[in-house]
Parts: structure tokens; C-alpha cells; sequence
């Protein structure tokens, strides 16, 4: 009955803190002109021809694809993500590895006390273990999984720079 129990508890709080419920991580687009001059937190709208129309900081802006040097976006980082997900798996493999190597303490004569968990617990605790590993493994990880998206447009042909600006605005429906 107690492992029913601590089975269900788990499984509740796998259910309570998975990766998909922690929240979202969003980025935008920076555009960095010919000249210098850098449009920040921009969503790319519509490219008509050689024209882009991009909403930047709540303005709509239009500019020539002509004129546009460098289009990029720094990625958020995935620390959350990645940290959910060591977790969970660490906190399994520890609950795994926990009952599979847990023996029972041998009875020795002449010990005034002795205490045996038994395999549940150590499988618990194990698990425990195992998550707040996976927790700081994954994490890591998932903090160097983001980094800057650059499309570099300067010195491309007026047909290349529309192929990757059209390939921008896919990515972002």
C-alpha cells in the first residue's frame, strides 16, 4: 500500500512540474542597418518586392532590403527547460539505480541497532539524489543551448538577402 501510494505521489509530481509547464521563452529581432544604425525589437510583417515592413517597438517601419546589413536574434536562455528535463530523468535513473543496488543489511551479532529502509526508500532517496543532479546538469546545459541567431546580409545579391529574409519570417509563424 505505502508503495501505491509514493508511486501515485510521484507520478503526481511529474505531472505538476513537467518542462512543458515552465514558462515560455520568448526572443526578438534586432536589424542592423548598412549605415550603422540598429532597429531593436522588431517582428519582421511582410516583404513586398525589395521592401520590408517590420514592427519595431510598436511602430511599423519599412525599410529596403537594400539597406538592411545584418538581421539577428539572441535566443533566451533554455536554463529552465534544460533543467526540468535533468530532472526528471536524473530523478528516474537515481530511483533506477537506488532499487537495483540496494541489498539487505546483514544482521550482525552485537549490534545494539540496526535500521533497514528497506528498497522503497532507498529508491526515493536515490531518486532524489539523482533529480538534484540532473537538475544542476541539465540546467547547464540547457543555458548554453540558446545563443544568437545572425543572418548576415551585407554583400549578398538583392535575391539572396529575399530568400533569407523569407526564410526568417517562416521560422517565425
Amino acid at each position: 500500500m505505502q508503495r501505491k501510494i509514493a508511486g501515485f505521489w510521484f507520478a503526481g509530481l511529474l505531472l505538476v512540474v513537467t518542462p512543458s509547464s515552465l514558462p515560455a521563452q520568448r526572443s526578438v529581432w534586432n536589424v542592423v542597418l548598412a549605415g550603422g544604425d540598429t532597429l531593436s525589437e522588431c517582428a519582421p510583417y511582410t516583404l513586398e518586392d525589395s521592401v520590408l515592413t517590420l514592427g519595431c517597438g510598436g511602430k511599423m517601419v519599412s525599410w529596403s532590403i537594400d539597406s538592411i546589413g545584418i538581421i539577428f536574434r539572441h535566443k533566451e536562455s533554455h536554463f529552465w527547460t534544460g533543467a526540468g528535463y535533468g530532472a526528471l530523468g536524473g530523478a528516474a535513473l537515481g530511483a533506477i539505480i537506488g532499487a537495483v543496488a540496494y541489498t539487505q543489511p546483514a544482521s550482525a551479532s552485537g549490534q545494539w541497532f540496526s535500521y533497514d529502509p528497506g528498497r522503497g526508500a532507498v529508491a526515493f532517496g536515490s531518486g532524489i539524489l539523482g533529480a538534484a543532479g540532473g537538475f544542476a546538469v541539465g540546467g547547464i546545459v540547457g543555458a548554453f543551448a540558446g545563443g544568437d541567431e545572425v543572418y548576415q546580409l551585407s554583400g549578398q545579391t538583392r535575391a539572396m538577402k529575399r530568400l533569407t529574409i523569407q526564410r526568417v519570417m517562416m521560422e517565425e509563424k
